[in-house]
């Protein structure tokens, strides 16, 4: 999107720089399921943004694959990348048009995509996720939920198009999830983590300090598919 591309040309690293907590916490799980080894995992970072996850795990030995719609953040991330000769490789696609070219994933992060998606392109994230992954596989997400304190400007203002989906007049899409819905999405997985409530206080390039109602979780893949976002 367009607009994203003015904001990252401006704000070196709108999001931060440090990866998110959740990322931290469970990094060490990357590549541990039976079917791959840990060291070299290779990982995909779906709406990779600028690069603050890829980058972190690049330099602790995670070659990562980069899925992002931006052409402003894929240059930025690949220059980032070719600076410190990290193994990353940054897509300029998104998820329903990415042609992995490795059969599967150990990992998978959604940080911050799922509510810019419309609720019938969640149930396409969700098959593609399968598709993706393998028996010990790990996704670590997060997502706003109903909680935030920005839903009910947004439901008031914004244009349905959804349950709890809205789009403003720039195309901007904000999609909020029940309690325990991320959950739902990955019924037959393993719940390493799940935590729903108020995310910590943050900014964007200098903007005013705000917090989002957040759901944040860690997933390990069983054997069976996922469940549909429309149950």
């Amino acid at each position: 999107m367009a607009v994203f591309d003015t904001l990252y040309r401006d704000v070196g690293e709108y999001f931060g720089r440090e990866p998110d907590a959740l990322l931290t916490r469970f990094e060490r799980e990357i590549g541990a399921g039976a079917r791959a080894p840990r060291a070299g995992s290779r990982v995909l970072d779906i709406g990779a943004g600028q690069g603050r996850h890829a980058l972190y795990l690049a330099r602790r030995g995670h070659p990562v694959d980069c899925i992002e719609t931006s052409a402003v953040a894929v240059e930025q991330l690949r220059e980032r990348a070719s600076r410190e000769n990290l193994p990353v490789r940054a897509f300029p696609v998104d998820f329903e048009t990415y042609a992995p070219d490795v059969e599967h994933y150990p990992a998978i992060l959604l940080f911050g995509l799922i509510q810019e998606l419309p609720r019938d392109s969640i149930g396409r994230l969700m098959e593609r996720i399968d598709a993706w992954t393998h028996a010990g596989s790990l996704v670590l997400a997060t997502a706003f939920t109903t909680g935030d304190p920005g839903y009910p400007e947004v439901s008031r203002t914004w244009r349905e198009i959804g349950r709890y989906s809205f789009v403003n007049d720039a195309g901007f899409v904000r999609t909020f999830l029940e309690k325990n819905e991320l959950r739902g999405l990955f019924d037959g997985w393993e719940s390493l983590h799940y935590w729903e409530g108020l995310g910590p206080e943050h900014s964007h390039g200098g903007d005013a300090p705000h917090r989002h109602g957040r759901v944040e979780a860690a997933f390990r893949k069983e054997a069976g598919p996922l469940a549909s976002s429309e149950r």
